[in-house]
């Protein structure tokens, strides 16, 4: 039973049933998506806010998540590409806005 309906894990084969065609090209696809996930995470553990156990105050941890994410987004270049609006409004990335308040977008 899974905990998490929406999480994907690869397909694993065994000695009796090898993987098919179809199979391989799905954990492919799969493990595309997840490095990509995987990239962000590493980009934010750089800020040591995750990584490290945070000691300030609680109530600013999710101003500082929106700030660092505003950070990450404009160094890939959400700022300037619509088609990275989209995306992001897809996975429900933080986005700054152009009036400089830090909100989320809504799907």
């Amino acid at each position: 039973m899974k905990i998490y309906p929406q999480a994907q894990t690869p397909r694993k084969s065994s000695k009796l049933k090898p993987l098919t065609v179809e199979d391989k090209a799905c954990n492919h696809a799969l493990s595309k998506e997840r490095s990509k996930v995987e990239n962000i995470f590493a980009k934010v553990k750089t800020f040591k806010m995750i990584s490290t156990t945070y000691r300030n105050h609680r109530k600013r941890f999710g101003l500082r998540m929106n700030l660092i994410a505003g950070i990450i987004n404009h160094e890939l270049g959400f700022w300037f590409r619509r088609k990275s609006i989209i995306y992001a409004q897809t996975y429900e990335i933080f986005l700054i806005q152009p009036s400089f308040y830090i909100e989320r977008q809504q799907l």
